[in-house]
C-alpha cells in the first residue's frame, strides 16, 4: 500500500503537483491501494486534475491553525500533531503489507515522526520525503533552544536512516545545491522531473496581436518578482501605451500589500487564492509570462508557476537562474533568458513593438514537447525504477 500525507498546505497550494505526483505514483505501480491524507479543501483541489481510480481513497485530516502554510516552524506541538496523524494513516495498513510512506510535503518534525514510526510498524515500511521551498531553511536562522535545533531541518536531514527513507526533490539543479549545503542529505535524495498538470490548459494557440499581454503567476511578493513587474509595467506603459502591452497579477497579493500599486495592472488584485478555474481563464489570456526570478530563493526549490507556463503553453521571459536554464538546456528555445530587469524590459518592449509570429509559433511548438515529457505517464516509468533502486524491498 502507499499512504501520502500533505501536513502543512490547505486549498489550491501544492495540490496540482501532489496530484501529479499521486498519478504517477498509481501509474507506476498499479496493483497497489493508495490513501491519501490532506485538509478537506486540499484535496478537493487534487481531485481536479487528479485522474480517478478506484484503488484511490482520500481522507481528511485537521491541520494545526499554527502551521497552516508554515513548514519551517519547529515545535514539540507540532511533532506531536504530525506523529498522530502519521500513526492513524499507518494504523490503516494491513501489518502483512509492506507500506511506502510519502510525505508530499516534509516538515523536520514529520521526516522525524515517519521515521520513528516507521520503525515501530509490524510489516516493512519506506519513506519518501518531498523537499520543496523548505529547503531554504537550510541556510537561515536557527533556534537557539537545543529541543528545537535538535528537530530543526538541517539536523534531521543529517541524520543516517539506514536506507529505510529517501528524500524526492522536482529538478536536478536542487540536489546539485543541495549537495553544496547538506551533502548527507544529497546522497539519499532522488530526483523526479517536475510533473505538469494540463486540466483546462488544452486550448487553442493564442495569436500573438496587439495588445502584447504578459504576466506574473503566483503569490505577490518581492521573492517572486511582483516589485520587478510594476516597475517594467510603468516604464512601458508609459512609453508605449495600453494599445501596445498590458499587464497581469495571476494569483494573490500578499496581506499588507498597498493594493494601489495595483493599478498599473489590468486584472483586479486578488487577496485569497485563486479558484482553479480563474487562475487557468487567467493564465490563458496572455501572452508570455514573466519571470524575475531569484537565484538566492529559487537555488534550493523549484517554481511551480514555470511549469504553469508550460502546461499553459505561454513562452516565458525569465532571469538566468540554475532553474531556467536548465529548462532551456533541456527543452530548447521556451521563450528568453535575461540578464536582468532591464534586459527583460527590452526583451517585451522589442516584442511589443517588431512582433515574430514565427519565432512565438516555435516557442509554442517548444513548450509542447515539454509538456509530452513531463506528462504522468512519461515519468511513471522512471518513477518505479527508482523507488525499486533506492528503496529495495517495496513492490518486489
Amino acid at each position: 500500500m502507499i499512504v501520502a500525507i500533505e501536513p502543512t498546505w490547505t486549498g489550491s497550494i501544492h495540490a496540482p503537483g501532489n496530484a501529479m505526483l499521486m498519478n504517477i505514483a498509481r501509474m507506476a505501480f498499479p496493483d497497489q491501494q493508495i490513501r491519501v491524507y490532506g485538509e478537506s479543501r486540499h484535496l478537493t483541489e487534487m481531485q481536479i486534475v487528479f485522474a480517478p481510480s478506484p484503488n484511490v481513497r482520500f481522507h481528511t485530516i485537521e491541520i494545526g491553525k499554527s502551521f497552516l502554510h508554515k513548514p519551517h516552524i519547529v515545535s514539540p506541538g507540532r511533532l506531536v500533531r504530525e506523529m498522530g496523524i502519521i500513526r492513524k494513516a499507518l494504523a490503516e495498513v494491513p501489518s502483512s503489507e509492506d507500506c511506502l510512506l510519502i510525505l508530499l510535503s516534509a516538515t523536520s518534525t514529520a521526516i522525524f515522526a515517519a521515521d520513528w514510526l516507521s520503525r515501530l510498524r509490524r510489516g516493512r515500511t519506506f519513506v519518501q520525503a518531498q523537499l520543496h521551498g523548505n529547503l531554504n531553511e537550510l541556510t537561515g536562522w536557527r533556534h537557539s533552544d537545543p529541543l528545537r535545533r535538535a528537530l530543526d531541518l538541517k539536523s534531521v536531514l543529517s541524520r543516517d536512516y539506514g536506507g529505510r527513507l529517501r528524500y524526492l526533490v522536482l529538478e536536478e539543479f536542487i540536489r546539485s545545491k543541495l549537495a553544496t549545503v547538506s551533502p548527507a542529505a544529497a546522497k539519499i535524495t532522488d530526483v523526479l522531473p517536475h510533473p505538469i498538470a494540463l486540466q483546462g490548459h488544452v486550448l487553442p494557440e493564442k495569436p500573438l496581436e496587439s495588445p502584447l499581454h504578459v504576466g506574473l503567476v503566483g503569490l505577490g511578493s518581492e521573492e517572486k518578482g511582483m516589485g520587478a513587474l510594476l516597475r517594467i509595467a510603468a516604464q512601458l506603459k508609459q512609453e508605449l501605451g495600453s494599445s501596445r502591452v498590458r499587464f497581469h497579477h495571476v494569483g494573490s497579493a500578499m496581506p499588507g500589500t498597498d493594493l494601489s500599486k495595483y493599478s498599473l495592472l489590468e486584472d483586479p488584485p486578488s487577496t485569497g487564492q485563486l479558484p482553479r478555474a480563474e487562475f487557468v481563464a487567467r493564465v490563458n489570456r496572455l501572452h508570455y509570462l514573466l519571470f524575475p526570478l531569484k537565484e538566492n530563493y529559487y537555488g534550493l526549490s523549484a517554481s511551480g508557476a514555470l511549469f504553469d507556463s508550460i502546461a499553459a503553453l505561454k513562452p516565458m521571459i525569465a532571469t538566468r537562474i540554475p532553474m531556467t536554464e536548465q529548462l532551456f538546456r533541456e527543452f530548447g528555445n521556451i521563450g528568453y533568458l535575461c540578464d536582468g530587469e532591464s534586459d527583460m524590459t527590452s526583451i517585451i518592449r522589442n516584442i511589443a513593438l517588431n512582433p515574430d509570429h514565427a519565432l512565438y509559433h516555435a516557442q509554442i511548438e517548444a513548450l509542447r514537447r515539454a509538456q509530452a515529457a513531463r506528462q504522468p505517464e512519461a515519468l511513471a516509468p522512471g518513477y518505479r525504477d527508482t523507488i525499486r533502486n533506492s528503496l529495495p524491498g517495496f513492490a518486489s
